[in-house]
């Protein structure tokens, strides 16, 4: 089992010159480095409008990293991987609910975190 994320694509599923279809798997040459090598994506639902603006005809995938993995070394949620599946085309408006779900989760993690730190700081 690999990593989730999230992909953008242009109008006809293609990304830098390589043609995606949704349910195959890619494999790239080289160890991945973000920005530099690799098939990039983003772990964050909305990090791919960065990359691909919404209201703009692109499209975008739920995508598994099945290979090495990089990331960003910066305050970004992009990633890249050596091998890439295409699981599963989203439209914008689930895109905006899955981003819903994925901040509800990460404010619920920080909540415990931050609880966990109140009581382990008073005792």
């Amino acid at each position: 089992m690999g990593v989730y994320g999230y992909k953008g694509f242009d109008t006809n599923l293609r990304c830098r010159n390589m043609q995606f279809e949704v349910g195959k798997t890619y494999e790239t040459e080289g160890d991945p480095k973000t920005a530099k090598n690799g098939m990039h994506f983003c772990m964050e639902p909305f990090g791919v409008l960065k990359y691909y603006p919404k209201n703009q005809g692109n499209r975008y995938c739920i995508v598994e990293a099945l290979g090495l993995l990089s990331t960003d070394d910066q305050l970004d949620t992009r990633a890249s991987t050596n091998r890439l599946r295409i699981v599963k085309e989203i439209t914008e408006d689930e895109l905006f609910v899955i981003q819903k779900k994925y901040r509800d989760e990460l404010d619920k993690k920080i909540r415990r975190g931050i609880d966990e730190f109140q009581t382990t700081t008073r005792k």
